[in-house]
């Protein structure tokens, strides 16, 4: 069970902390308040693997193919939507809290001293298709 959440710099939230949830919790607010990116969060930190970007991306309804190239630039558009403000500077933090083993972190970031090489010898492709299963 999850005991309490800590979200930074993902979607709408800058920073929120909820540190006594209970075994049944209800979210209510107005249309686009964060009720969906909250339980993204949950979702995400749960999940742990970066095809879930995809799959989020698929649930709000973005498409199920899309079109990826080796250029960074193409590459960030898919995490951009993520960051808070769309700052990519900023590192998003995800923390799910339990007095058991169900505590989880996620944090998702650039490596700003790595960059996408193609290995040597290989020819670039103009582009990748990509669907979440």
């Amino acid at each position: 069970m999850i005991d309490g959440i800590e979200i930074e710099n993902f979607r709408c939230f800058k920073r929120l902390r909820l540190p006594d949830l209970r075994r049944i919790n209800v979210l209510v607010g107005d249309n686009a308040s964060g009720k969906t990116a909250f339980l993204e969060a949950v979702f995400l930190a749960r999940a742990g693997g970066p095809q879930i970007a995809l799959k989020l991306r698929h649930l709000r309804g973005l498409g199920r193919d899309l079109e990826v190239s080796y250029e960074r630039q193409s590459y960030e558009s898919l995490w951009r939507p993520l960051f808070h403000r769309f700052d990519q500077d900023q590192i998003i933090s995800i923390e799910l809290l339990s007095s058991g083993p169900d505590s989880r972190s996620l944090h998702i970031f650039y490596d700003k001293a790595g960059a996408p090489v193609l290995p040597f010898g290989k020819q670039a492709v103009e582009s990748e298709r990509i669907t979440p299963r």
